[in-house]
């Protein structure tokens, strides 16, 4: 469960020391709680237990414990876009992989649209077997060789390649369709079981061993894709939105360049609010290279400057590119301040907020 370290001003009226919200939630210190009056109640550990469920279904950690505790309180929301921008090497990639990693692992379908061949599979793997060997190293226990733990988290993640910005339309068109028919079959009673047979369990579909499941009639692959399309998308990602974008921005296409920005943002907003996804996109910075533009700005310009919910701004000091030092800077948030800023650490398991120890891994360099 996340903690944050304050004391507990977001109480539930009434007396009641469980917060009843999920922003209470994550702004509460639970160690305290467990530790006052003896503990808590039964009846209280089931409240925190369904707050903490509530958290993981409305929440996608992006997988770096630093920005996902002090800019996003919890991680990106469900419903949401959130844009990650930075220049090259400031860990933009990492990000996206961590934050699928960490939604696979959740057994959480993800979406990732790459438009410039930066996906890695060998890569995400990595950082798949990275996350859960910390999370083992924490339980206190010994965890799964790479490969195991790697194999089943990376089922739920759907590669989709995009080139330009009409065929990520399609892909949203398509996912939009999806999730109108997921909708409409939760509302629809289903059809009624012989006697005898068992029923599936609503999290069943969820679990990775389903997706194994395959007539043999049916190659396995093309069963398993058609398995992962009956999931609800948790995690979308679009690494990079901004490659797509800016080719059609300038010359003799300005007006249908802004037209087609118009369409995306819309349509990704769309797919967030109907499907419940997080969605999370990434851009790369332009200018810098005068005198006059001194300062780096985002790539897709004004136009796009209030499409997203969240915008994270991503740098890497240019006088140290080894030690894999970068911090992260809040620029627009419905919850928070802009202007918040955080370090992080690029490394084998992607970013994390806590610097390599002395003497163990070394920072490796990222691209994006």
């Amino acid at each position: 469960m996340p903690r944050v370290d304050t004391s507990l001003p977001a109480l539930a009226a009434g007396g009641s020391r469980i917060p009843r919200t999920v922003e209470a939630y994550l702004t509460t210190n639970l160690e305290t709680l467990t530790e006052v009056d003896g503990g808590l109640l039964p009846h209280e550990q089931e409240a925190l237990q369904a707050l903490h469920g509530e958290v993981l279904r409305r929440h996608a950690p992006p997988g770096c414990s630093s920005i996902d505790t002090e800019l996003l309180r919890g991680g990106m929301r469900g419903g949401q876009m959130v844009e990650v921008c930075g220049e090259s090497a400031s860990g933009k990639t990492q990000l996206c992989l961590a934050a699928a990693a960490q939604a696979a692992r959740s057994s959480q379908r993800v979406v990732y649209v790459d438009t410039s061949n930066a996906l890695s599979g060998r890569r995400l793997a990595q950082v798949v077997a990275a996350q859960h060997q910390a999370a083992a190293e924490q339980a206190g226990g010994a965890g799964a060789a790479a490969p195991q733990a790697a194999a089943g988290p990376l089922k739920f993640v759907e590669v989709r390649r995009c080139y330009n910005v009409h065929s990520l339309l399609r892909v949203l068109d398509e996912l939009m369709l999806q999730a109108e028919q997921q909708a409409q079959a939760q509302r629809q009673p289903g059809p009624q079981q012989q006697p005898g047979a068992a029923q599936q369990q609503p999290g069943a579909a969820q679990q990775p061993g389903a997706l194994q499941q395959a007539p043999s009639s049916v190659p396995s692959a093309v069963a398993r894709r058609r398995r992962l399309e009956e999931l609800p998308v948790g995690l979308l990602v679009v690494d990079c939105l901004s490659a797509l974008i800016t080719p059609i921005l300038g010359g003799g296409q300005h007006s249908q360049g802004h037209a087609l920005l118009a369409a995306t943002a819309a349509s990704l907003k769309a797919f967030a609010a109907r499907s419940g996804a997080a969605v999370l996109v990434t851009a790369h910075m332009v200018g810098g290279s005068d005198e006059r533009r001194h300062e780096k700005r985002p790539a897709m310009g004004e136009s796009w400057r209030n499409q997203p919910h969240v915008r994270i701004q991503l740098s890497r000091p240019a006088e140290d590119r080894t030690s894999g030092q970068c911090s992260a800077t809040l620029t627009a948030s419905p919850q928070l301040p802009a202007g918040l800023s955080v370090a992080y650490w690029l490394g084998e398991g992607g970013p994390t907020g806590t610097p390599p120890q002395a003497g163990g891994q070394q920072a490796q360099p990222m691209q994006h």
